[in-house]
């Protein structure tokens, strides 16, 4: 986090590849295939975007307090407290 953070100041336009597989957005391989096909879809990020990330994180995690949490949204079956972890670590 500490080289996005500088290298989004300095040089916001360096890209770099994601690491993203376009096989991990979807269980449907035809989908994947759709995506990997499509001219438009890349796995490339750059340093800018990859700061702008960072500071949109902190400022859910800062505002979130602020919301109550709505009946349906409690009986979410995914383990969020280990996504909210990863994304704090990541």
């Amino acid at each position: 986090m500490f080289l996005t953070k500088v290298l989004g100041r300095i040089v916001p336009e360096f890209t770099l590849d994601s690491g993203i597989k376009f096989d991990m957005l979807s269980r449907d391989p035809t989908v994947a295939a759709a995506v990997d096909a499509d001219p438009l879809c890349h796995t490339l990020v750059t340093a800018g975007w990859g700061l702008a990330m960072l500071r949109t994180v902190a400022l859910v995690f800062e505002k979130a307090p602020q919301y109550a949490l709505t009946e349906s949204m409690r009986q979410i079956p995914y383990r969020i407290d280990i996504l909210i972890y990863l994304i704090k670590v990541v």
